[in-house]
């Protein structure tokens, strides 16, 4: 899987409400990928929304 289809795939899971999930496959990307450019997207999709 190519990294923006893993990044699709993260923001699916943060959408359907699967944190767990999210947080594993963001944990096993950014291993993968410690210097993607997609790093902080991530990031910011695991922290939520801001009030």
């Amino acid at each position: 899987m190519g990294p923006e289809a893993s990044v699709l795939r993260i923001e699916a899971l943060v959408a359907a409400g699967d944190h767990t999930a999210a947080e594993r496959a963001a944990r096993s990307f950014l291993q993968a990928n410690p210097q993607s450019p997609y790093t902080q997207r991530i990031e910011t999709l695991l922290r939520g929304p801001n009030p």
